[in-house]
């Protein structure tokens, strides 16, 4: 009688949060009669279970109903307790001395199988593994409500482990998809769907007693821990019906899941008595009674590793590469490395490189003799740290050498968007602006909008026709320290930066309320962020300033006012005649 279909498509898991034994883990299909479950059989199953560590990353989706996208409040759960759960699943799998996870047991197995939130997205950039998506209601359905859940926020589920953690409602804790392809007795021959291949979690049963996951009999995480289990081919202790069979010899066959607590329980199954495992993760035991998985159970796990496409996809995963990202402020001047890719530095493989100099580094252009030859050296990933400040601005500053008096090549800087979407250009420098005979000159890139964005990551571009080095030196990104957000007040209740256009003249004119007497500097970007205009002028006492926009089209624009201490920030709006 073949059953374990069921699991995958009713994808339940029932569970108590008060302290009522009656009530069970896992959804369970129609009983049949005692007895009559079939025995263990395993000659038939052929295993070739992979050796060694593997890791697999997991994208944990927080789907919340918090109108203001609070992090720990309510079901949008903090990232200390999507990491308590994550520690848990690497205790539980690995079988960690001194933890909840270690067990004595002879037949106790490490899998050998470890979890981390996946590093980086499908867009190949830096990523924590979370993401959070608001929706209206509180509790959903984990039947009615599946297709919903998975279709709010997915990744890849050949390259990630999907696990959507929501509010469940009535006593559904989660469920879990079978692998498909594993050609493990017991899932054979059947169909599971690539966009609902994952895990779903009740809120309250997500992480190690903490935040919505801190009462009742399964606060410890180890709901996850089963669950993963499923999605790596494991079937019930108990096979799901009486006195079934779970494929596994080192665990008993008993005739029935455990509903209690953490007590010796005694079946009897095919006329013989047997000690239930009641403390290994497929039973439905309590959470605090659970520390164990089987050395077969370790096999058919791994096997499903290797036999299953999309898991054994997940070794090659772009979630597993980690990157080394710099913090601002970041300077560097090329000095006390061997090589480019030991700062974090990368560039492609062309004629052209970017070598090593006493106190620099340089590109051999002079040398080339194909002309029209290109180079892209990328910096590593700079984190840009977390503000509520409107509007951050970024400066990037870097200095070139480049003594040829024909002006022929060029150095083109553009900003990485990811593997999947267009660069965003931010500067070019050739002609007048990149000759500067054998000194260096000194470059400045400011980014304006830069509060959407968790990393940055510059190429500079080298376009070459064989006529000189052009050197690099002395590259830094950094924020400056004050800023005085879009809200801000002048004493007069008054905002402190304000602007209007001069249609006639083509000027914007912007006066500013202020005790700064310092220099400002004027930068003007689209809604986009993508056009930058940068004007810098001295102190005026009648705090008005102007700044011609000739070159900008219609539309509205962000104007930022910066002084060494403030930076202030308006919309206006562009309306040629």
């Amino acid at each position: 009688m073949k059953v374990y279909k069921y699991l995958i498509f009713i994808f339940a898991t029932l569970v108590s949060f008060a302290q009522d034994d009656s009530l069970i883990r896992c959804y369970m299909p129609p009983k049949v009669k005692s007895g009559t479950g079939v025995p263990k059989q395993h000659s038939s199953q052929r295993l070739s279970a992979s050796t060694g560590i593997i890791k697999i990353p997991v994208v944990v989706h927080v789907i919340h109903n918090q109108q203001n996208n609070a992090v720990g409040v309510g079901n949008n759960i903090s990232k200390a307790q999507i990491e308590s759960q994550i520690r848990v699943l690497n205790e539980d799998f690995r079988r960690k001395i001194n933890t909840r996870g270690y067990n004595t047991n002879p037949v106790g197995a490490d899998t050998e199988i470890e979890f981390h939130l996946a590093y980086t997205d499908t867009n190949c950039m830096p990523f924590d593994g979370i993401t959070r998506s608001y929706y209206m209601r509180d509790n959903l359905h984990i039947f009615d409500d599946e297709n919903l859940i998975k279709s709010i926020d997915y990744f890849p589920t050949n390259q990630y482990l999907n696990i959507w953690v929501c509010s469940l409602t009535s006593k559904y804790l989660g469920g879990a998809q079978f692998p498909e392809g594993s050609g493990l007795i017991g899932l054979q021959d059947e169909t599971f769907f690539e966009k609902k291949d994952g895990i779903i979690i009740s809120s309250r049963a997500f992480g190690d007693q903490m935040g919505t996951a801190n009462t009742g009999n399964y606060k410890y995480g180890r709901t996850t821990t089963h669950e993963i289990g499923h999605w790596l081919g494991l079937l019930h202790t108990w096979g799901d019906q009486d006195c079934g069979d779970d494929h596994c010899s080192d665990t008993p066959t008993v005739l029935d899941p455990n509903y209690g607590d953490c007590s010796q329980r005694i079946t009897n199954c095919n006329n013989k008595q047997t000690v239930a495992m009641i403390e290994n993760y497929l039973d439905y035991s309590r959470d605090i009674c659970m520390n164990i998985f089987t050395n077969d159970q370790k096999q058919r796990m791994r096997t499903a590793l290797v036999n299953s496409p999309r898991r054994a996809a997940l070794t090659t995963s772009p979630g597993q590469n980690q990157f080394d990202i710099k913090q601002l402020p970041f300077q560097s001047d090329f000095s006390g490395f061997n090589k480019l890719s030991d700062l974090g530095w990368e560039q492609n493989t062309s004629l052209l490189q970017w070598n090593k100099s006493a106190d620099n580094i340089f590109i051999n252009c002079a040398n080339i003799s194909t002309t029209g030859i290109s180079n892209i050296l990328k910096t590593p990933f700079f984190a840009l740290p977390t503000t509520n400040q409107i509007n951050p601005v970024v400066t990037i500053t870097f200095m070139l050498k480049y003594p040829n008096i024909t002006k022929t090549d060029s150095v083109v800087i553009s900003l990485y968007n990811g593997c999947k979407k267009p660069k965003t250009f931010l500067k070019s420098i050739f002609g007048n602006n990149l000759t500067s005979a054998d000194t260096f000159k000194l470059h400045t890139i400011t980014l304006l909008g830069s509060q959407n964005l968790k990393h940055i990551k510059l190429e500079i571009e080298t376009f070459s026709k064989g006529k000189s080095d052009i050197y690099l030196d002395n590259f830094s990104v950094n924020i400056p320290p004050l800023i005085t957000d879009l809200n801000t007040k002048s004493q007069d209740g008054t905002h402190p930066l304000k602007a209007k256009y001069d249609n006639k003249n083509s000027n914007l004119v912007a006066f500013i309320q202020t005790i700064d007497t310092t220099n400002f500097t004027f930068e003007l970007m689209d809604m986009l962020g993508q056009k930058v205009e940068i004007s810098n002028q001295s102190y005026q006492s009648s705090n008005q300033y102007t700044m011609n926009v000739t070159n900008f089209s219609s539309g509205i624009y962000l104007l930022v006012a910066r002084s060494n201490t403030h930076i202030y920030t308006t919309k206006v709006l562009l309306l040629r005649e």
